[in-house]
């Protein structure tokens, strides 16, 4: 950049010919020397097009841009450390330049300008009004957090900044708000379009009419509001008590200054608060995963975030979606009755009552919970009070419509209070608060018999719950407590003795008993011969009997059987799980010194994978149609005997064919035969219940049991099953 030296020279060239003035032009521009990816210009250096300013931490960057479809150049700031360039300020967003020949730098004055390099007049300046700077003893710096700073350079005191002037984004440590000292403000506006940096119609401010509340306008009307900062939150912004983990939100205000700022709790997050052109102030996060901006939230998000969508005295709920979502406040009524009913159109706004009597005996105020309070710009406020002082003093000033809290922290204190017309209230799910709406004499007597009524269908609800509950409650305690002594009355008949190992009682499931080797000892008669049912790999099988007339299965494992403790518990848990009216149930087991027993369910309740009948009260029928009380005979004795047919129905009559019932009939008989080794595979049966090929014979079921007399055994290949084999079993009537 020139220096002060050169000045009168550079003057004097602007009073020659043409040719003359760009001779000087080139000599001027040919003194400059040009940084490149440097976060500072000095007063001797400047950037041009095509060149960037660098953040330290590399997060920002300054440079000339062209945005969307647009054919102008710009200068504006944006993130370096992401792949979609996101410009987040803008100098000349209102003059744009129509080449590449721009320049930025710092001129004789101090300020920094950009211009063309053939043109002395400054395209935009920072302006600062002052005479005792000069272009040595200042520098321009990009900060890491994206202000772009005049710097003097003795006192690096801070002259000018882009924090001063944003544009239409809100980045982390960037304030809006006002001075109340300077009337200066600090807002964000919108562009005019997402090709256009200028100033849009768009703008989010904080008011500086009655009590300080964000608002969103549309060419200088509101369009949306996100209400007074409450000592917490602003209530109409959403979300904003969730978003206090996320957000680190800062409220200033004093007599001077009413300031808002923000920055992340985590630091590495990127985030970045915007108006858009569309009408739309949204919070955008940065996802490095995906390479893109995410939407965090967006506001207006429904007709009743559209500021004074239910007028004056008026309370939109956006949940409403039987009624009208439009209702006027208490002791108010519909201005414009056709428009609000017929039309459902709530704009007009709500009215006093007729023959509503204001400032009279016996009025009061009616307690309304969970609003985006009315818009404050008409409000006073008072801090300190309390909300008795506050309702007294609303109560003696007849122009006074409603009340609330002012600062909600620590149980509330202080008092908002509203003069006239009550506009833009809002129902909120979460973070709204009380407004104390004024009403008369009648209307509050009117109100409080409503809610008395309300109240007493509530309390009535409540203790029919609660009668309800307790009556549950004690009906499950006394069928627990009976359960319990019904279950320690059968573990004392049983002799039930846990043992030491009760880790396995816990591990498997905790109602399982555990039978002491005595008793098992008892029911088998000492394992004897005459009680063996089968044998297997693991061990044997015994029929048992309890001192209470149960019939048992005993499957005793042999010490030489391989599976260890491990197995057994793993055996006894699936066992337990595995509850069906199909499979034989696990009574208990026995795990005393070496011995590992399960005892298992009789064979006179057990029904056997519905080949072989099961025994029920009710005259049910399975699986061929015939009653259980009359139908016993094992179905294997019926295949031995050729008679197999008799197991279907008779109601069929012939409708059926008998080779296919026969072959059926095979099948299932093979599944159950005593060496586990001769039952098909699952995918076997499939194929013989697909395919006409001849089958084998089967051989004798696992179990022949029947209680009213012995049955005779056919012919065994041999090869014994231990309980965990078990398929199929006969049951016979008591």
């Amino acid at each position: 950049m020139h220096s002060a030296e050169s000045l009168p020279s550079f003057v004097m060239c602007q009073y020659h010919e043409c040719n003359v003035y760009l001779l000087c032009s080139l000599i001027l521009l040919l003194s400059f020397s040009f940084c490149s990816c440097s976060d500072t210009i000095f007063g001797d250096k400047g950037i041009r097009d095509g060149e960037l300013l660098v953040s330290k931490s590399q997060t920002f960057a300054l440079g000339f841009f062209t945005p969307g479809k647009s054919n102008f150049r710009y200068v504006g700031i944006w993130y370096n450390n992401v792949q979609e360039q996101t410009v987040a300020w803008v100098a000349n967003r209102n003059t744009p330049m129509n080449d590449t020949s721009g320049v930025l730098s710092i001129n004789p004055d101090g300020n920094l300008v950009l211009q063309h390099k053939y043109s002395t007049v400054p395209v935009w300046s920072t302006n600062i009004s002052t005479t005792q700077l000069n272009s040595t003893e200042v520098m321009a710096k990009l900060t890491d957090i994206g202000n772009l700073v005049l710097i003097l350079n003795n006192t690096k005191t801070v002259v000018w900044q882009s924090f001063d002037h944003p544009t239409d984004t809100l980045l982390p440590d960037l304030r809006v708000g006002f001075d109340r000292r300077t009337n200066q403000s600090w807002f964000l506006q919108s562009w005019k379009t997402d090709d256009d940096p200028g100033t849009g119609s768009y703008t989010l401010k904080i008011s500086s009419s009655g009590q300080p509340q964000m608002v969103f306008y549309n060419k200088n009307l509101p369009f949306w509001r996100g209400g007074s900062w409450n000592g917490e939150l602003f209530m109409g912004v959403p979300d904003m008590k969730r978003d206090m983990y996320t957000f680190n939100v800062s409220f200033i205000e004093d007599d001077n200054h009413v300031l808002l700022s923000y920055n992340m709790v985590d630091k590495s997050l990127i985030s970045r608060v915007v108006v858009q052109p569309s009408g739309f102030f949204q919070v955008f996060t940065w996802d490095n995963q995906n390479s893109q901006w995410n939407r965090y939230w967006s506001e207006p998000t429904n007709q009743c975030d559209n500021y004074g969508t239910c007028g004056s005295n008026g309370n939109c709920d956006p949940l409403n979606f039987e009624e009208f979502r439009c209702t006027c406040l208490p002791g108010f009524e519909p201005k414009y009755p056709d428009d609000w009913y017929k039309n459902r159109d709530g704009s007009g706004g709500c009215v006093r009552k007729h023959r509503a009597s204001i400032c009279g005996d016996g009025e009061g105020f009616v307690k309304l919970e969970g609003l985006k309070l009315p818009d404050t710009s008409e409000a006073t406020a008072i801090k300190g009070w309390s909300l008795d002082e506050c309702q007294g003093d609303c109560l003696r000033n007849c122009s006074c419509t409603a009340y609330a809290v002012l600062d909600v922290r620590n149980g509330g204190s202080g008092c908002l209070a509203w003069h006239g017309n009550l506009v833009d209230i809002q129902k909120l799910s979460d973070q709204g608060q009380d407004l104390f709406v004024r009403v008369d004499a009648v209307e509050l007597a009117n109100y409080n018999k409503k809610t008395k009524g309300v109240l007493g269908k509530k309390r009535m609800v409540a203790i029919l719950i609660a009668s309800a509950l307790t009556s549950v409650i004690l009906f499950s305690c006394v069928y627990y407590l009976w359960k319990r002594k019904s279950k320690d009355k059968l573990m004392q008949h049983l002799k039930f003795s846990p043992g030491d190992d009760n880790d396995i009682q816990s591990n498997t499931h905790p109602n399982l008993p555990f039978f002491s080797l005595k008793v098992i000892m008892e029911a088998t008669r000492n394992f004897g011969d005459e009680n063996k049912l089968g044998q297997g790999g693991f061990g044997s099988v015994y029929k048992g009997c309890l001192v209470n007339g149960q019939e048992i299965a005993v499957k005793r494992l042999s010490e030489h059987s391989g599976q260890g403790t491990e197995e057994f518990k793993t055996e006894v848990t699936l066992l337990v799980k595995l509850q069906h009216r199909n499979l034989v149930r696990l009574l208990g087991c026995c795990f005393e010194k070496e011995e590992r027993i399960a005892g298992k369910q009789d064979f006179s309740t057990t029904p056997a994978p519905k080949l072989c009948t099961e025994q029920f009260i009710d005259p049910l029928t399975k699986p061929t149609g015939t009653n259980q009380r009359k139908f016993y005979t094992p179905v294997w004795i019926l295949w031995t005997e050729g008679k197999a047919l008799e197991l279907v129905d008779s109601t069929l009559r012939q409708s059926y064919p008998p080779a296919l019932v026969l072959r059926c009939i095979q099948i299932g008989l093979l599944c159950v035969q005593e060496n586990a080794m001769n039952r098909p595979s699952l995918s076997e049966v499939v194929f013989m219940l697909g395919n006409e090929t001849p089958l084998s014979p089967p051989q004798k079921p696992a179990f022949l049991f029947n209680r009213d007399k012995d049955l005779p055994e056919s012919s065994t290949s041999g090869g014994g099953s231990s309980i965990n084999e078990v398929t199929a079993t006969t049951i016979s009537a008591r």
